[in-house]
């Protein structure tokens, strides 16, 4: 019971930490409306057990997005809470959409790296420069979701050669302190400049009082599991989309 409370802590921290452009909680399902490509703000978060049935949620669901022109995506966490809610988006034909792994680490590391901080418009102007699968629009829709933040956030830059090499974030909300949208050039992978980078997020995060890293992972990127994991950090669950067969 105890982990099953702090993944739902965990959760709902992580929809705080990306607002969409409109929100509403029905009967203990986070229906989250966004225009773009990310599932994780236009998606149904079912954080709570409701009392209504699964199916009838689901059609109720669907209205909401079909009302706004959205594909209704949802977010299911692991365990027998969601078990129901993917068997009857199975039977409707779903499919499972980028499953994920949510990565703790139980202390921040003693560390000090120091990274350069930029604001957000100049972040995304780096990575749209240095990231060729960051072309206009997708910046343009990143934008959104960022510009919503209201939490303490931080966006931070790594060069190499004079020239800036790896971008990140991160967004604290208490104790909690998640790292997002890590990359660094494929050319120069391998040389520590990943790592320096996160050293440099977490080291922030400290200072700034949080006590709980946090970090989503593709499971279709087991090259930067595997590096957050010798950094640290440890699978507290899992999680994935399941999307429409014609939205996937």
């Amino acid at each position: 019971m105890k982990s099953l409370v702090f993944n739902r802590k965990l959760e709902e921290a992580m929809a705080n930490m990306l607002p969409p452009e409109e929100s509403m909680l029905i009967d203990g399902w986070l229906l989250r409306f966004n225009r773009g490509r990310s599932r994780n703000p236009n998606s149904v978060w079912p954080l709570y057990p409701g009392s209504e049935g699964v199916a009838a949620k689901v059609e109720m669901c669907e209205r909401h997005y079909a009302d706004r022109g959205l594909v209704c995506h949802f977010r299911l966490t692991d365990g027998d809470s969601g078990a129901a809610i993917e068997e009857e988006l199975l039977r409707r034909g779903y499919a499972i959409d980028n499953p994920n792994h949510l990565l703790t680490m139980e202390a921040f590391p003693d560390v000090e790296s120091s990274i350069a901080e930029v604001g957000l418009e100049e972040w995304l102007k780096t990575v749209r420069a240095i990231d060729p699968d960051q072309d206009d629009e997708v910046v343009a829709m990143k934008r959104g979701p960022l510009s919503r933040v209201s939490l303490p956030a931080w966006y931070g830059l790594v060069e190499h050669e004079g020239e800036p090499s790896s971008y990140g974030r991160a967004v604290q909300l208490d104790d909690l302190y998640q790292l997002a949208e890590l990359w660094t050039s494929p050319a120069l992978r391998g040389r520590g400049l990943g790592t320096h980078l996160i050293h440099g997020l977490l080291a922030l995060g400290k200072r700034a009082g949080a006590t709980v890293p946090l970090i989503p992972v593709a499971d279709a990127n087991p090259g930067a599991r595997r590096l957050y994991e010798r950094l640290g950090f440890r699978r507290a669950y899992g999680f994935k989309y399941l999307s429409p067969n014609s939205g996937a």
